[in-house]
């Protein structure tokens, strides 16, 4: 499965057009890492087609990263483990994608083992031309990141600092630093250039600050380590896009129910909505166990080439002292209202069973932030 970036989904390598965009780039450059992929193509390409492909390709690289792109890819190098036994992790960094582009710098991107992968960028999709495209689908909150006052990331350049290849941990390290205000509200479709310019306003923009994040892979696990800091007070959480939630384990204690994640009516975290805060006390643990095939509920995730199976996550907080939230993610299912056999309205609402983790915790000036 290759992993979705911006306004693309996961996809299998079986697609002519996929094929066809491997054989381009393996016509202009000869690489033949592009062969394997090339020889699973149905349909070969008729005009970039290469003739006379290597019998022997190269091995799966162990890391890579692209700063056009903007991504890292880390995978884990576990001895005598198949390829789809390791794990594969994705760290999102690079310049802002024009219309497509999504706010998620130092964002999670993808996290895949056994053929199954936890997250899809299109897991919250509404359309270009609905008011939640801009407000919901490409908001930091509905991405794996820290994120500052439940507001939303805006445009700056990030850099990787770090990429180190190593025979059993593979790390890489992002940094930006980046204003964080209430998303705009809209589509990228808009009939008039002053509804336009309305839609794209930022409002209640916070100061710069700095964002770091690092990214280890081992054998059997991912280590995340964030450093976040401004020169006022801020709010920091750090959130998980998974499904199939377990339990909290630790010294953690539930402390109610909420409506939603933020009551600010100009938050993008409104969306996220039957919020669980648990207060914890010390290191905790959420377990998560994500069904696929049958029994599945990934219903709005877009989710379609995952190996049919169970994928268990366990995710550890060594934040001393943290509250966690679990939540529901708006998602988009395409629902119809049939009465007496006829459909009176249509609409796109509904939500998915999505489990997210929040570390909140208050900074003071020039104090950096970091939960693992």
């Amino acid at each position: 499965m290759i992993f979705g970036i911006c306004d693309s989904c996961e996809r299998v390598p079986e697609g002519i057009h996929f094929g066809s965009t491997c054989e381009l780039a393996c016509h202009d450059d000869r690489d033949p890492r592009y062969v394997p992929l090339i020889r699973r193509m149905i349909v070969q390409d008729c005009v970039f087609g290469v003739e006379n492909l290597p019998d022997e390709t190269p091995a799966l690289v162990p890391a890579a990263c692209s700063d056009n792109i903007g991504i890292a890819m880390l995978r884990s190098r576990a001895p005598g483990r198949k390829d789809t036994a390791q794990i594969q992790a994705v760290l999102r960094y690079g310049s802002h994608g024009f219309a497509h582009g999504h706010f998620d710098r130092m964002g999670l991107l993808s996290l895949l083992r056994y053929g199954r992968s936890f997250f899809n960028p299109q897991c919250v999709w509404w359309g270009y031309p609905h008011c939640m495209y801009k407000f919901h689908v490409q908001n930091a909150m509905t991405r794996n990141m820290a994120v500052v006052d439940e507001k939303h990331q805006n445009v700056a350049d990030s850099r990787l600092t770090l990429f180190a290849r190593g025979r059993r941990v593979q790390a890489a390290c992002v940094e930006n630093e980046v204003t964080w205000s209430y998303p705009s509200c809209g589509g990228m479709v808009c009939d008039e250039h002053a509804a336009l310019e309305a839609r794209c306003r930022f409002t209640g923009c916070t100061e710069p600050i700095m964002t770091r994040r690092l990214m280890a892979v081992a054998e059997d696990c991912i280590v995340l380590f964030d450093a976040l800091q401004g020169d006022r007070e801020q709010r920091f959480s750090s959130l998980f896009q998974i499904k199939g939630f377990r339990g909290l384990e630790g010294d953690a204690r539930e402390t109610g129910h909420t409506r939603r994640f933020t009551d600010d009516p100009l938050s993008g975290g409104q969306s996220i909505t039957d919020c669980r805060p648990f207060d914890a006390i010390g290191p905790a643990c959420a377990r998560f166990r994500a069904v696929f095939g049958e029994g599945e509920d990934l219903r709005g995730t877009r989710s379609e080439h995952n190996e049919p199976g169970i994928l268990s996550m366990a995710v550890h907080t060594a934040w001393p002292a943290q509250t966690h939230q679990l939540g529901l993610v708006a998602e988009d299912h395409h629902m119809d209202i049939p009465v007496d056999g006829r459909t009176l309205a249509r609409g796109t609402s509904g939500h998915g069973w999505a489990a997210r983790r929040s570390s909140t915790a208050t900074c003071p000036a020039r104090t950096p932030c970091a939960c693992a």
